[in-house]
């Protein structure tokens, strides 16, 4: 292995070891469904909203795996070799993208939802998260423009490359751990607000 390949293989693990990142926002998922299945699940959308996190929870752990083997393969000559296992991350990861725009958007009608003056939101941490993925979202997309055909370039390239990878990979991991926690703080409010006549009463 020639030294360039070293420096490259090195850097590369950085960016996939960045998925460790994603095991609290899999861990956080799971304790979500643990504490919706205390809801009376009297009706389809409370079953439904209880394993839907489950789902995530599970979900989350197979993109943390697809991404990995994605980026393990991605210098190498095995990936041309087993393309189908190499692609894997490119339909979790943008499936699991949109899953947390979804998220984004019922959290924002939560927040915006006039219901009892009592209730607790934390809309300064949900901006937050917005930004964070709204940032990591626009580097992701600036890379793929302008950094196409990354391979067949030159040391700096590569490093510049997997550099705008990694930088995409904490500020995103970090806003979907945020987004996350606001539904773990007020999940059984956020269910009564959207999914009941709550607000009615």
């Amino acid at each position: 292995m020639t030294q360039t390949s070293k420096i490259i293989k090195y850097l590369n693990r950085n960016v996939y070891l960045t998925n460790i990142l994603l095991l609290p926002s899999a861990i956080t998922s799971f304790a979500i469904y643990e504490d919706s299945k205390k809801l009376s699940h009297n009706t389809i959308e409370e079953t439904l909203y209880t394993y839907f996190w489950l789902f995530l929870s599970l979900y989350t752990i197979l993109v943390i795996g697809a991404s990995n083997i994605h980026h393990m393969l991605m210098f190498s000559e095995r990936r041309l070799v087993l393309p189908r296992t190499y692609r894997v991350d490119t339909i979790t990861a943008p499936i699991f993208g949109l899953i947390m725009a979804g998220l984004s958007l019922l959290y924002g009608k939560f927040l915006y939802t006039k219901c009892h003056e009592s209730d607790n939101k934390y809309p300064l941490m949900y901006f937050s998260a917005m930004i964070f993925m709204v940032i990591g979202t626009i580097v992701f997309i600036l890379k793929r423009i302008f950094m196409k055909g990354f391979r067949e370039k030159g040391l700096l390239y590569k490093i510049k490359y997997l550099e705008s990878h990694t930088f995409f990979h904490y500020i995103s991991y970090t806003g979907v751990m945020m987004m996350l926690y606001l539904f773990l703080f007020e999940n059984k409010l956020i269910f009564k607000t959207l999914f009941t006549d709550y607000c009615k009463k």
